[in-house]
């Protein structure tokens, strides 16, 4: 799939000719021709792509209670920069979250995805706020680190080998 990229980092979903559904199709397709007893992608998709819609599947970092009520104290807020398709809203809202995300820039929404610096000057634009003042947060060094860091941003990597493994560690470095 990634000989298909989007050019410039546009969002996958929109730049895909069958748009969010059909780059989930694709994705799932490619992976189906790698399983030896292949199951067809007319009966897996359905099942596949809504599970991904399910509430039920996601868990919301439990260190981010504690983030958020850290950053209510010091009037701060908290934003999400995602590359997800139009569903983001609806389980962010599922799993009672939504509220205290502002701005929330979705890639399928906003039409560029990560490491695009749109995405993250889009941010900037919405909160009013320079490079200086803000702090990001993700899981993949070149996708979440390398861009906002050129532009200002105090960035850290959450995952086993990065800077933190849960979002309440964040607060130490704030």
């Amino acid at each position: 799939m990634h000989e298909n990229s989007p050019p410039e980092h546009k969002d996958k979903y929109q730049f895909h000719p069958g748009k969010t559904q059909g780059w989930w199709k694709e994705l799932l397709a490619d992976f189906l021709e790698r399983i030896p007893d292949r199951v067809p992608l007319e009966k897996a998709f359905p099942i596949i792509y809504n599970k991904f819609a399910d509430p039920e599947l996601w868990i919301v970092d439990p260190g981010f209670w504690k983030l958020k009520d850290y950053c209510k104290n010091e009037n701060w807020g908290l934003g999400v920069i995602s590359n997800w398709d139009h569903r983001l809203r609806a389980l962010l809202e599922a799993k009672e979250i939504l509220e205290y995300f502002n701005p929330l820039i979705v890639s399928a929404e906003f039409g560029y995805e990560k490491p695009s610096p749109k995405i993250f000057k889009e941010a900037m634009r919405l909160v009013g706020l320079s490079g200086d003042c803000l702090v990001y947060c993700g899981d993949k060094y070149e996708l979440d680190i390398v861009v906002p860091r050129s532009l200002g941003w105090r960035s850290y990597l959450k995952n086993k080998k990065g800077d933190l493994e849960s979002l309440s560690e964040l607060i130490r470095l704030l």
